[in-house]
């Protein structure tokens, strides 16, 4: 018996294995190519179930891949839709459904991640008029009818997915092409090492980065390249509970204050909306506190922190 916390953990130590994350659009494709294989083994006579238990893994190791990415803790998202957090209760779930509205309800529940998605990360522009929905939730529920599914065919999913992460460990180095992302940049990872060792403590804010420094570009050029990770983060922060987003700068001669405000006007000069206040300083209308600090290596770190 395991939490599941622990196949999270598995999962996302895994894929920064592999090379790390795709960019979460391109994940999301992934998922729902997964499910469409599924419901072509369903159309078969005669399924092969070895097949079936492979599909059904893939689909939750993808679907946990996003919810890494956008720092959802599924332990404490299963407790907010009263399902188990341990895979030998997971195993004994039953449903009354169908095996047919089974597979439906995982794929509405896909069809509402991909809603998600395409608002955060893609070009989809959300309505006025539509509430907001939290990613975390929403994978919950497509992992409660997977298990459910796959405990209609008696087979213990979990134990399929530690072959499936087995298998890909061999199989998949080097197969795709990752894109930047920040959950898992150096920034961050230089960011937690900085705040760890003159506080004694890690920290367990919430946290997404920019781009590494590149000593070879421009200020204006190096935030320009995180930009798009920043709008990205702005869209999702307040409904997915992120805490903040650090931005990786070299340390000059300028002022905290200097530094600061290069940085406000960039992103001002780029079609993000600034506005700032005695105490706070708002970005597409999210309060933000500011924190800054440098390392050894002459590294500054500006924390963007949500009030």
């Amino acid at each position: 018996m395991q939490d599941i916390h622990i196949y999270q953990r598995n999962i996302d130590v895994h894929i920064q294995k592999l090379g790390g994350y795709w960019r979460s659009i391109s994940a999301l494709a992934r998922l729902q190519e997964e499910i469409g294989e599924l419901a072509e083994l369903m159309m078969e006579e005669n399924f092969n179930i070895d097949d079936m238990k492979e599909e059904t893994a893939d689909i939750y190791i993808i679907s946990t891949c996003l919810a890494n990415q956008y720092i959802n803790k599924l332990e404490e998202v299963y407790m907010k839709i009263a399902i188990p957090t341990n895979t030998k209760e997971l195993q004994e779930l039953r449903s009354g459904l169908s095996i047919t509205d089974l597979f439906f309800h995982i794929q509405i529940q896909a069809g509402k991640i991909a809603r998600i998605i395409n608002h955060y990360d893609g070009d989809k522009i959300k309505k006025s008029t539509e509430k907001n929905r939290n990613l975390g939730s929403e994978i919950a529920y497509l992992h409660k009818y997977l298990i459910l599914f796959a405990n209609h065919f008696k087979f213990n999913v979990f134990e399929s997915i530690d072959k499936v992460l087995k298998k890909s460990a061999l199989r998949d180095k080097n197969r795709f092409s990752f894109m930047h992302d920040p959950t898992t940049t150096l920034t961050l990872k230089r960011y937690k090492t900085l705040i760890n060792q003159s506080t004694s403590k890690i920290t367990e804010q919430k946290l997404w980065g920019s781009y590494e420094w590149d000593p070879n570009r421009s200020m204006e050029s190096n935030i320009c390249k995180s930009i798009p990770s920043f709008i990205h983060f702005c869209k999702c922060a307040q409904i997915e509970g992120l805490d903040g987003y650090v931005f990786e700068i070299a340390a000059s001669d300028n002022t905290d204050t200097v530094v600061l405000n290069n940085l406000l006007d960039i992103l001002s000069i780029h079609n993000l909306e600034v506005k700032r206040s005695s105490n706070l300083i708002f970005i597409q209308k999210i309060p933000f506190q500011v924190e800054m600090y440098t390392n050894k290596d002459g590294l500054q770190y500006i924390l963007f922190l949500i009030h």
